[in-house]
Order: C-alpha cells, then sequence, then structure tokens
C-alpha cells in the first residue's frame, strides 16, 4: 500500500509512530479528493495493525500532534475564542483522544465537517502535513505540548487554543521553518 513509517519504537506502554501524509502512495492521475480519500484509507490500514502492538489494552489514552501549514497569513475566528490573526507558517496542534483516535484523526482530515475543535477553524484554511501519535500511561498530552514549545523558533499565537481544559498556554504552536526535523 506504500505506506512506510517514519520512525517506529515500541518501548513498555509507551508506544510512538511518527508519519509523513506525502510518504503514502496514491494513483496516479487521481483528483485530489481521490488522493486524500486514498491517503485516509491507506493511513487507517495501516495503524489499525500497529496501534496497539505492545499495549495489551485499547483503554489507554491517546494522544496526537498534527502539522499543520497555511500557506498564506489570515485572520480566523476561532468560535468563543475570538479572531485571531494567523501568520503564514507551520503549526503544531496537540490532542488527545480517549477512544477512536484514528477516528479523531481522520476527522481532522476532512475539509467538510462541523466546526468542534478549536483545530477545525484553522484547518479550513491549513493542511495536515504530518501527524505524530501517542499512547501510554505514563504521558501527558501536556508534556507533548512542551517538548513542542521547547524547540528553537516555537511561539505561542492563539492563547488557550486546544487547552481550555488545562494550564498550558495554548496547545497550537507556530513555526516560521516546517519543524518536523526537530521532533522527528
Amino acid at each position: 500500500m506504500g505506506a512506510v513509517p517514519q520512525s517506529l519504537s515500541l518501548k513498555g506502554d509507551f508506544w510512538e509512530i511518527f508519519f509523513i501524509c506525502s510518504d503514502l502512495s496514491s494513483p496516479a492521475g487521481a483528483s485530489p479528493r481521490a488522493q486524500f480519500q486514498h491517503l485516509t484509507r491507506a493511513r487507517t490500514r495501516f495503524f489499525s495493525s500497529w496501534l496497539w502492538a505492545d499495549t495489551g489494552t485499547k483503554r489507554i489514552v491517546s494522544f496526537y500532534q498534527l502539522v499543520i501549514r497555511l500557506r498564506s497569513g489570515r485572520d480566523i475566528s476561532v468560535g468563543h475564542l475570538g479572531r485571531f490573526s494567523f501568520p503564514a507558517g507551520y503549526y503544531v496542534y496537540t490532542g488527545s483522544a480517549k477512544h477512536g483516535l484514528e477516528a479523531r484523526i481522520a476527522r481532522h482530515m476532512r475539509r467538510r465537517k462541523r466546526m468542534w475543535w478549536h483545530v477545525d477553524y484553522l484547518l479550513r484554511y491549513g493542511w495536515i502535513l504530518a501527524v505524530k501519535r501517542y499512547g501510554g500511561r505514563n504521558l501527558s498530552e501536556c508534556e507533548l505540548n512542551r517538548r513542542i514549545e521547547e524547540l528553537p523558533g516555537s511561539r505561542a499565537v492563539v492563547p488557550r487554543f486546544g487547552s481550555s481544559d488545562c494550564r498550558c498556554t495554548t496547545h497550537l504552536l507556530y513555526f516560521r521553518r516546517n519543524p518536523t526535523q526537530e521532533f522527528g
């Protein structure tokens, strides 16, 4: 199916899979919509065989990070948070899913959806370039976000974005250059 992970590590009850969407091969000459559907199906097939390889249970909270590209700067209304100016560049969004990690990510990948999470508003204009998945008992969404926050060039653009249920400043971090090499 052409799906090859960038890295795969299984450590006790912690697993991590990093996967860049453009690494999936799609049918030659296919429309953008058909290519997108192929990517989503292939990604789901690939990860369904790996997700719980070393945990022995499906009751572990899963976390993910989306690398999003916004080609041009724009003002975007983000639900109840208000309207913010988003500069062109790359964003890393950190989220979690108690159940159905792949369904959550597939939802984020869809262009048509009800605006529910803060990231949905950004995804109207941006594209997901990469997805990083995590799971385990000794890991937290906020810790993952802090790791990205410590990378050189990271900057908070929208306070409280994706972090209304914790004390983090934001769960969306901006980078002028593509950060996937830094945390891949």
